[in-house]
């Protein structure tokens, strides 16, 4: 070994430091990927960032088209969170995302103007930004402040580089995470809940009942002339149908009701604390939507659909949905087996 490589190599009070800090940055990414299932990710992501760098003002600047907005912050008011909003382009907060760099601002009051300075209740504050970036999406910004002017040196840059890459694959595997949750339950095409889904808030529906009394109601859908409609404009033509479909059922309906594709051209409402005369006048809305609908596209895109209701108590709830089925495809034959 060399005189050289002797005295360029670390002593043992700076791998002390190195190996405390890789500890502190360890522990820090195993709590917020630990808290992936919370609503308070962020909220972690910033108390985490704020221990690491010794301070106790952070924001987490979150990218809005050509913006960033402040969707969490710690140690700022309320107030303060929501009227932060700067752009993209020409701020120090969007030149970190642009460019994927970690930028310390070292006298905020002298070196950077509007939205920064104004997030340092001293002049002579500092602040460091944080790309917050996974190989998937560019998230936004982790914003550090500081009271003191030149607070961050090189070792706080690089950790709290380091946990915004741990930070920004936290967010990305929560994305991910709610997407597949939510494909579980809800078709590909329209986005209203599958068959799996319907058949479970079946069972609670008649748990409800059972343990409550009260009423439900199902109304059942089915498109008709699907197949015409497939062979001669195609079959997207056809999966337009069932889009449309979809989305005025979810418009003509509460948020308490459950809108389902039960297969193929097939739709189903579920009304919990539903009676009769509420599925008549939830079918009527349905009517009337699918009637303004027709009014303004052309003869390929028009939508009819055949329905059936049914309505129960607690001891008719297992021929709840065979019965508006049977309901609806006996409309279908009394308007010509469409």
């Amino acid at each position: 070994m060399t005189v050289d490589s002797l005295m360029s190599a670390p002593g043992p009070a700076a791998g002390q430091a190195f190996a405390a800090q890789s500890r502190l940055l360890l522990e820090a990414a195993v709590i917020i990927n630990s808290s992936l299932d919370s609503s308070s990710l962020e909220a972690t992501i910033l108390a985490e960032a704020a221990r690491l760098a010794g301070v106790h003002k952070a924001v987490l600047l979150m990218s809005r088209g050509d913006v960033l907005v402040a969707q969490e912050a710690l140690g700022l008011s309320e107030r303060s969170r929501r009227s932060l909003v700067v752009p993209l382009e020409g701020s120090v907060f969007g030149r970190a995302l642009l460019s994927g760099e970690t930028v310390a601002v070292e006298d905020v009051g002298s070196a950077a103007p509007g939205a920064a300075r104004a997030l340092c209740a001293d002049e002579g504050g500092s602040l460091l930004v944080a790309p917050l970036q996974s190989h998937r999406a560019a998230y936004g910004a982790l914003v550090l402040l500081s009271s003191e002017a030149h607070a961050f040196g090189e070792d706080e840059l690089a950790i709290v580089r380091t946990f915004a890459i741990h930070a920004a694959i936290a967010l990305d595997n929560r994305r991910l995470m709610r997407e597949k949750e939510r494909l579980a339950v809800r078709d590909g095409l329209t986005d209203v809940y599958n068959r799996g889904y319907l058949e479970l808030a079946l069972e609670r529906t008649a748990r409800d009942l059972r343990r409550n009394g009260g009423s439900a109601s199902v109304l059942f859908f089915d498109i008709d002339g699907m197949k015409t409609v497939n062979d001669t404009y195609g079959h997207q033509a056809g999966d337009r149908l069932l889009v449309t479909l979809a989305t005025l059922l979810q418009q003509c309906c509460r948020d308490t009701d459950v809108v389902a594709r039960y297969g193929g051209d097939e739709f189903v409402v579920l009304m919990p604390d539903t009676g009769a005369e509420g599925a008549r006048r939830v079918a009527a809305e349905v009517d009337a939507a699918l009637a303004r609908h027709n009014e303004s596209v052309s003869e390929g895109t028009r939508l009819s659909a055949s329905s059936g209701a049914h309505s129960v108590d607690a001891e008719g709830i297992d021929s709840l949905l065979r019965e508006a089925d049977r309901r609806m495809y006996a409309a279908k034959r009394l308007r010509g087996g469409r």
